[in-house]
């Protein structure tokens, strides 16, 4: 019986997918199978012609593979994104938008890519968010008129960004792609608003209004794109033929032919963007696929007449209840979890007290040429050198650690309730905390509280315990080995190790 359920499972996955792939060639913004990593022979020939050096767009560079020199972009990517998002009167909802429209697109996004993507939904959706939003931040500030036109206030970095040759240069690189329409769809849910009486249009009209919008909103990124990447001297709005990504517009637009005479450059007709932003009244007419799945909506086609028409046929086969229920629980947990890291993501690169992504383990190829030189010898500080794999001459320094910090809470008039409120303290900042470090940690909450309550700790008696005048003013009732630990250059070398 597994088995059977594995089987069915797996051809309904099939299923879906081929669904998608017909739905995405009949989706005028959609081109499937765009996007793939080069051939190992071109590879070959000149690795870093082909590999970002600066900036990494899109899942192939992404992930386990991530190479170090990319992850220092994370941040600014991040601030970009704050930025973007601060164009709007309400930054958080904005981001729930977004992320709600995105996510909705996973199937649609995994046709666009030649090679399997290997993240789930939720992954795949935080790096196109992340991306688009860096992108479309590129975009705007690059266009003054636009740029002061929908102002943020949160400032970016984004203007300066967009000046840097070497990030320019990757972003026309094939591996290091996005779907293009995940731009206009952005743009379009935070800055074109539905107009007033769109209840009472008649569905033509809505139809109508839809697709004049989307064409709008696609001749304005097409614009966009062309003149950051100096294609076109001016940013007036450019109609093309359906691209999947920067590189394939940019192209088209280098190689297209003039023969009936007329200079596309300078020929476009110019279309004026006000302020608009996501209102009430913008009715919600999308509805995610696995929403629909979990409740036991199944979507097929009719027949070949039927798909020459564009019918479909919805059959409903309603779940056991509670069944139902506990995917749709599960989804749900899932989403507001997902929403929550985003929403901390933008809250920590905002706050001018952390660094996103900036702690991180050292490239295998460096390790191997010599393993001493990155490892800790005689204390760990942080996660990366915790737990099942804690070497154990790392073990004995821990006794040490727990008495710096007893000494450190005796400086207080009530060490126990001192405990308390730094143990409350460190534990709200769970998510925050995870957002310094690129690879996932492992541990639950409360142990990483655990690990960061610790150290933090032990440096602070460190650094209070090396400064005589500032020991005596808050004199510890418990005395500790602090003083005697700070001397010690082995500890002190460790401290300065990366992945400590």
């Amino acid at each position: 019986m597994a088995n059977s359920k594995l089987q069915e499972d797996k051809r309904k996955r099939w299923i879906s997918y081929m669904e998608t792939m017909i739905g995405s060639v009949r989706n005028v913004r959609v081109k499937p199978s765009t996007i793939f990593n080069v051939r190992e022979e071109l590879r070959k020939s000149r690795e870093e012609a082909y590999a970002p050096k600066v900036v990494s767009i899109g899942p192939l560079h992404r992930g386990t593979t991530t190479r170090r020199e990319l992850v220092s972009m994370e941040e600014i990517k991040w601030r970009c994104m704050c930025s973007f998002l601060f164009r709007t009167e309400n930054p958080v909802e904005s981001l729930s938008i977004c992320s709600e429209a995105i996510h909705t697109l996973d199937d649609v996004v995994r046709t666009t890519y030649v090679d399997e993507i290997k993240f789930d939904s939720y992954d795949l959706a935080n790096i196109m968010l992340l991306d688009g939003c860096f992108l479309l931040e590129l975009l705007i500030t690059n266009e003054k008129s636009l740029d002061d036109k929908i102002k943020s206030r949160s400032l970016g970095p984004g203007a300066e960004v967009g000046k840097m040759e070497a990030i320019l240069s990757d972003l026309k690189l094939l591996e290091n792609q996005i779907p293009l329409f995940i731009l206009p769809v952005l743009f379009k849910e935070l800055f074109v608003e539905y107009p007033q009486n769109y209840e009472s249009l008649t569905q033509e009209e809505k139809d109508k209004f839809e697709k004049e919008s989307n064409e709008m909103v696609k001749k304005i990124v097409n614009g966009l794109v062309l003149f950051l990447f100096s294609c076109s001297s001016e940013s007036n709005p450019v109609e093309s033929p359906n691209c999947g990504h920067l590189l394939e517009l940019i192209h088209w637009f280098m190689t297209r032919e003039d023969g009936d005479g007329i200079n596309r450059r300078n020929n476009h007709h110019s279309i004026t963007v006000e302020r608009n932003f996501y209102s009430s009244t913008k009715p919600n007419l999308k509805l995610c696929a696995e929403r629909l799945e979990a409740v036991g909506v199944k979507i097929r086609a009719l027949d070949e007449d039927s798909i020459k028409k564009g019918s479909m046929l919805i059959t409903i086969r309603l779940k056991d209840k509670k069944e139902a229920m506990a995917d749709s629980k599960l989804q749900e947990d899932k989403r507001k979890r997902w929403i929550s890291y985003m929403e901390t993501m933008i809250g920590s690169v905002r706050n001018v007290r952390v660094k996103p992504s900036t702690i991180f383990n050292v490239r295998e190829e460096l390790r191997k040429s010599r393993e001493e030189a990155y490892a800790p010898k005689v204390v760990s500080i942080g996660p990366l050198h915790r737990g099942t794999t804690t070497r154990r001459e790392l073990v004995s320094m821990e006794e040490i650690k727990w008495r710096c910090m007893r000494s450190l809470l005796f400086r207080t008039e009530n060490p126990v309730e001192s405990l308390s409120i730094c143990s409350e303290a460190i534990h709200t900042l769970d998510d925050v905390v995870r957002t310094t470090y690129v690879d996932e940690i492992k541990f639950d909450s409360y142990d990483l509280a655990s690990i960061i309550l610790l150290d933090g700790c032990f440096l602070l008696e460190l650094l209070i315990t090396n400064e005589k005048s500032l020991d005596d003013k808050i004199k510890s009732r418990s005395l500790g080995p602090g003083a005697e630990v700070g001397k010690m250059e082995a500890i002190l070398s460790d401290l300065k190790l990366l992945e400590n």
